[in-house]
């Protein structure tokens, strides 16, 4: 072990006991820890001492919850759960530049966390500036306010996508959101994103809203492996051992960049399709009864 990273150890522990731990008088100098700060340490030791965590990644970043990036809730400073995190704190591994962004294709410092035991592991897929130019989860990037995918959203509010998808126009166009962030207390830079705000009245999107955590697309992924009947990893297998539902389902096939942009989106087209059945049945009702 190198005394450096035995300081550091020893210097974040030191503060979190400070912070949270309480001095028995009774017992002398015996330190009383909270469940919650003991339960910490132990998740920091097995992180750092691990032979799966690298040194380089072992930087630990205290956060189980996330602040809304939505211009009507932030304001409200309080800390929100979210279907991606976990309801309790965890540990996130933190890479400085260490990877880069699906929309930008500039290098930004990534985040991997595990929500639950048993789930798979997230990280965040895009950067801060692409997240808040669009008001979605840096994650799932689904809106923070309802949701939703974004083909869903821009179509009921009838936002239209001035992103370039790739070449010098796109890299301007970030820099200048870029820009106008640095100067701004606002948390989204796209004036479009403002209607967001204003959109409690639209009925789609009341109708669709996500009020509750749907935390069963943390699940780990189907095994490959396991379907051609080759695993040979049994239970130590990361990945489900399951037989697909349905192995020509669209939604096992989803883009990135097709969600953030909204387009050809296999969710937002499910969601879109059920409204317009639903109206299409109302409607005929409406004609039947008159």
């Amino acid at each position: 072990m190198f005394p450096a990273e035995m300081i550091d150890i020893t210097a974040k522990m030191l503060e979190l006991i400070g912070k949270y731990g309480e001095i028995d008088q009774s017992r002398g100098d015996k330190l009383e820890i909270k469940k919650g700060v003991l339960t910490l340490g132990l998740k920091l030791f097995i992180h750092l001492f691990s032979k799966k965590c690298s040194r380089s990644d072992s930087i630990i970043n205290i956060a189980g919850y996330h602040m809304a990036l939505s211009k009507s809730s932030y304001n409200r400073k309080i800390w929100e759960g979210s279907t991606c995190n976990s309801s309790e704190l965890d540990l996130q591994l933190k890479n400085r530049y260490g990877a880069e962004c699906k929309i930008c294709q500039r290098p930004f410092t990534c985040f991997r966390w595990m929500p639950e035991k048993g789930m798979r592991c997230k990280k965040t897929e895009v950067c801060q500036i692409c997240a808040k130019m669009k008001n979605v989860c840096q994650t799932c990037l689904l809106d923070f306010e309802f949701g939703l995918s974004m083909q869903v959203r821009d179509q009921a509010l009838q936002i239209q996508d001035d992103l370039s998808r790739k070449g010098a126009s796109r890299d301007y166009y970030v820099q200048n959101q870029e820009r106008e962030l640095a100067f701004t207390f606002d948390t989204t830079s796209n004036d479009a994103v403002a209607k967001i705000s204003d959109s409690a009245s639209n009925d789609l999107l009341k109708k669709f809203a996500q009020n509750q955590p749907y935390y069963q697309r943390n699940k780990p992924h189907i095994c490959s492996f396991f379907i051609e009947g080759e695993c040979r990893r049994g239970e130590e297998c990361p990945y489900r051992h399951e037989k697909p539902s349905d192995p020509d389902d669209r939604l096992s096939h989803q883009n990135i960049l097709d969600r953030y942009h909204g387009n050809n989106d296999p969710v937002a087209k499910k969601l879109l399709t059920r409204a317009k059945t639903h109206n299409d049945y109302c409607v005929s009702n409406i004609n039947y009864k008159t």
